[in-house]
């Protein structure tokens, strides 16, 4: 049995996340049998308005008691979207969240009973204004906790840096390279792509055409957050290291016995990890991988 890959999408009204979906639907469309997962917010229907003007076929969920946390809280969404699944069969599902949306809470619910099965986390999104990225990193907690799990931070409107308003908004901080050491210092391992109206270049949109069913082996995958409130030793770290090696993908933060934080990342079997300059409350991993496999992992990492 094969798993469907899911895309996570997070950013503040605005940020360019529906002018990106738009995009994948252009380009992606024709090829794949798209769904697409969004908070029914008071601005939904134009935004799914805006989506139809792709004229590419495309399966949208809209999630009802439309909140922030509603992904979370709602009883309806994990059957509602097993049924979605199993009615339209889509090859690749895309999730539209607000900015306000907590990511491990949202890729938790994959564990559940009725979802591990049928998709499993592909990559994570988040969509920001460049313009506005000093004020949104600085003051929102939210902000800055899905850069710290992206796979991919998605720069958008890149080109306002260089046509602000005014002298007083031309601070250090709306330079490139300075957002660019903001972006690694809270993620490390994430992608930063620049974009104008959220226009990403096509060698990303054909790392999404090419995830394939075909890289799984008889078992699916699927997708298992790890929390753990205490301290690893560098003999268990090193134990934990073959096992996230065996997963599909794995990326996180683990605390050592030394009160030192690591942020890790486990990709086609190589495993990377390195210091990392903020301090965490507990130990928090996403695996991504086959059943047995990140089963082992889950045990070992109790």
């Amino acid at each position: 049995m094969k798993s469907v890959p899911l895309y996570l999408l997070f950013g503040f009204l605005g940020s360019g996340k529906t002018t990106f979906l738009k995009i994948i639907l252009d380009r992606l469309g024709s090829k794949k049998r798209i769904g697409l997962i969004q908070n029914e917010f008071s601005l939904s229907r134009i935004e799914s308005e805006f989506l139809n003007q792709s004229n590419i076929e495309f399966s949208l969920m809209e999630v009802s008691r439309g909140s922030h946390i509603c992904l979370s809280q709602s009883e309806d969404f994990i059957p509602n979207l097993s049924n979605f699944i199993d009615r339209e069969k889509p090859e690749i599902i895309f999730i539209e969240t607000s900015g306000l949306s907590d990511p491990l809470k949202i890729i938790k619910l994959l564990e559940s009973p009725l979802l591990e099965k049928l998709l499993y986390l592909s990559k994570l999104y988040v969509v920001v204004d460049a313009s506005r990225f000093y004020h949104e990193v600085t003051f929102l907690k939210n902000t800055r906790n899905q850069i710290k799990h992206a796979d991919t931070v998605i720069l958008n409107k890149y080109d306002k840096l260089n046509r602000l308003e005014s002298p007083e908004e031309i601070i250090e901080s709306y330079n490139f390279k300075k957002i660019e050491s903001w972006i690694s210092n809270i993620n490390p391992f994430a992608d930063i792509i620049p974009t104008t109206y959220s226009d990403i270049p096509k060698e990303e949109i054909n790392i999404i055409s090419s995830e394939d069913f075909e890289l799984q082996d008889e078992n699916y995958f699927t997708t298992r957050v790890l929390t753990s409130d205490r301290n690893y030793s560098e003999e268990e770290i090193t134990k934990l290291t073959p096992l996230l090696a065996g997963c599909f993908k794995a990326k996180g933060y683990i605390l050592n016995d030394k009160n030192e934080t690591l942020a890790l990342r486990a990709e086609n079997g190589n495993v990377e990890i390195i210091p990392y300059n903020n301090p965490l409350e507990k130990s928090e991993i996403i695996v991504i991988g086959e059943y047995d496999k990140i089963s082992s992992l889950t045990n070992h990492f109790a």
